[in-house]
């Protein structure tokens, strides 16, 4: 039988946090559809002190294709696609 990841979801400490900001784990999240999803989670703590993940699925985004905010002034090597290019802004 084949491993079937269908709905479900990794996550991995993130070790290598560029700000307080920066999510406390990254990983991956499969739909039932095959589609590969981006999951960021915050460990957090309630104000009745009990401690709770808070998370956001975005969509994947392609390596090398993505500059930050916080480095986009770093001069992090991104070269713009084609695509990129013709964009009118």
């Amino acid at each position: 039988m084949e491993y079937d990841n269908k709905n479900s979801f990794v996550l991995f400490r993130n070790d290598k946090k560029a700000s307080p900001k920066a999510p406390d784990f990254k990983g991956t999240y499969t739909d039932a559809d095959g589609k590969e999803w981006d999951v960021a989670a915050w460990e957090k703590t309630s104000k009745a002190g009990n401690a709770f993940f808070s998370g956001k699925i975005s969509e994947k985004r392609e390596k090398g294709n993505y500059i930050s905010p916080h480095n986009a002034s770093k001069g992090n090597g991104y070269q713009p696609q084609q695509e990129d290019k013709d964009l009118p802004f």
